[in-house]
């Protein structure tokens, strides 16, 4: 069960860790060649297990031992560009699950199990299954038999043995096809409860093995009973290590026994309390169904959304950096973009593809280092980034005009601008010399055309910290008020034309 108070203490290393990882995986994207950008995953994405398992993560943990051994392929080979991009899926998934938990969502880590399955085939495992990532909490302890039975130290082998033959005559009966053999293994399992206090850790498990044969009873799915048959071999295996004497604790058989009593039908009152006392149906998740479907791809979509954001925020912060004079930043700007644009492939939005191909475009025009007499871009570069918060706020429903918006944004920034054109006023807007009424009349008209708004920019430090959305409400205060209108673009004698 995990800590919730240790979990909150940790979540911001592991969210660290795990955001260098991706970051790693990001320079290996721009450089597949250059395998040394991978070298330090393994090491952070071993921390990470070590946090998990310190919190009782443990769905968690096993889903990050398997993200760690995907940097070796199935053959200890690196990585291909292809596996690559399913690693870094996995490690956004991961991220977003331990986010979850700590905001006090449930732990579920069978909601993981697809791109598990995934990372589990990179490293040549074509059998995996949900149970591996099945960890219900076993503190709980099963409830006493109602004659429960205390045997002398020397009786307590030979009794174990004789159930354990008789389990086996069961077996091996309903194997061929008698219901019969089903009573007599569930004999033998009750004569094993009743000696639980006896017998090693955990002593639910006799008690589960019954709730096991009751689900047999009930005609199960073929998958299911096939699942029950190798359990039961096991059963078989650990009443012998009992009879030998053994005080192992054996978690893992009963762990796999409660991930069947969970995928079962609730036909006895024996599954329904088992179900209840490991709070079963909460840690599975529904049937997949029509509706279920569309609720698995949103699983998916959520943590690439997710990623989308966060790589949005990364590029706004090297433009920071770049508008700033800091020197090489425009590289790592491009670099960002390029790995964005991979990225945002996935999602399939072709506007946001579109704008992110002219956000590249620009790119390669930047001059290194910025000019700091220039404007324009800044404006044009923060209208694009809130484009695309735009288009990632609202992918599940797209806006028409947010749409058209990119596209034009995009088309306009396709064409270089021409060198020597001169710089005019919109139409309507009167010269610097004008009253202050008429400034405030051509603000107004400026506005409304919808045109860039310089003046609340140059009032900010830096043009990425605050969203266009600010900008504009401070420019209609700003016009309330009448305060500074000369330092608005329709009425500055420097003021360009919109295009690129």
């Amino acid at each position: 069960m995990a800590d919730a108070t240790i979990l909150s203490w940790i979540t911001a290393e592991v969210d660290q860790a795990l955001e260098d990882v991706r970051d790693s995986i990001a320079r290996f994207s721009a450089s597949p060649h250059d395998p040394a950008a991978l070298s330090i995953c393994p090491e952070h994405l071993h921390q990470v297990s070590g946090a998990l398992r310190m919190v009782g993560l443990s769905g968690a943990t096993r889903f990050c031992e398997a993200i760690e051994g995907s940097f070796s392929g199935a053959n200890g080979s690196r990585p291909s560009t292809a596996s690559i991009g399913i690693i870094d899926r996995a490690v956004l998934a991961l991220k977003q699950f331990v986010d979850d938990v700590a905001r006090g969502q449930a732990n579920v880590p069978l909601r993981l199990f697809p791109v598990y399955r995934e990372l589990a085939k990179l490293q040549g495992k074509a059998d995996s299954s949900e149970k591996e990532l099945f960890f219900p909490d076993l503190t709980p302890p099963a409830p006493s038999h109602p004659s429960p039975w205390t045997l002398a130290k020397n009786e307590l082998a030979p009794h174990l043995q004789a159930q354990r033959a008789r389990f086996q005559r069961g077996l091996l009966a309903w194997l061929r096809g008698s219901a019969a053999g089903l009573e007599d293994m569930r004999q033998a399992l009750d004569a094993l409860y009743q000696v639980s206090a006896q017998l090693p850790e955990p002593r639910a498990l006799a008690w589960v093995a019954i709730g096991l044969i009751d689900g047999l009873l009930d005609a199960p799915e073929p998958d299911w009973q096939a699942s029950a048959k190798v359990l039961c071999n096991k059963i078989d295996f650990h009443m012998r290590d009992l009879v030998a004497g053994s005080q192992a604790v054996n978690d893992p058989l009963l762990r796999e026994m409660l991930y069947l009593v969970a995928r079962a039908k609730p036909s006895t009152q024996r599954l329904k309390d088992i179900k209840l006392l490991y709070h079963l149906d909460s840690l599975i998740p529904s049937p997949e169904a029509a509706g279920q479907k569309m609720e698995l791809d949103m699983d998916w979509l959520q943590p690439v959304l997710s990623d989308a954001r966060s790589r949005l925020d990364a590029l706004k912060t090297v433009w920071q950096q770049y508008v700033t004079g800091e020197p090489k930043s425009v590289l790592r700007f491009r670099e960002l973009v390029s790995s964005f644009k991979t990225k945002a492939g996935e999602l399939g939005n072709k506007h946001l593809i579109k704008l992110l191909d002219a956000i590249a475009l620009v790119a390669t025009r930047l001059s290194d280092p910025y000019p700091p007499k220039s404007q324009l871009m800044v404006i044009e570069m923060a209208s694009a980034f809130l484009l695309a918060e735009g288009v990632l706020e609202n992918f599940t429903r797209p806006r028409p005009t947010c749409s058209s918006r990119s596209a034009s944004w995009a088309a306009g920034c396709s064409t270089p601008r021409k060198a020597n054109r001169p710089a005019s006023r919109p139409p309507g807007c009167a010269p610097i010399s004008a009253s202050r009424s008429a400034r405030c009349s051509c603000a107004r008209r400026w506005r409304r055309r919808s045109l860039p708004i310089s003046s609340t920019w140059n009032r900010c430090s830096m043009p990425t910290r605050a969203s266009w959305r600010c900008a504009r409400r401070s420019a209609a205060s700003t016009l309330t008020c009448g305060r500074s209108m000369a330092r608005w673009p329709c009425c500055s004698s420097s003021a360009q034309p919109r295009s690129w």
